[in-house]
């Protein structure tokens, strides 16, 4: 069964508030910037094609083309 899952900015900016006041600003921003990587990989699921990017939280995932900074 597949999970779907879209949370809107409003959230993400209340699960900012919330994770800073429960950890830290650091552990706020990473868990907002794995929501954010999982909508663009989602749209380029749903849209069937292959998301061309540097960014290494991307590189082993499918139909995905991964070209390291240099």
């Amino acid at each position: 069964m597949a999970h779907r899952l879209v949370v809107l900015t409003s959230i993400q900016y209340e699960l900012h508030k919330w994770i800073c006041r429960e950890k830290n600003e650091v552990v706020a921003l990473q868990v907002v910037a794995l929501t954010h990587q999982a909508e663009v990989i989602a749209l380029a699921q749903q849209l069937n094609a292959e998301l061309v990017t540097s960014d290494n939280h991307f590189e082993n995932l499918p139909d995905v083309r991964y070209f390291p900074k240099k």
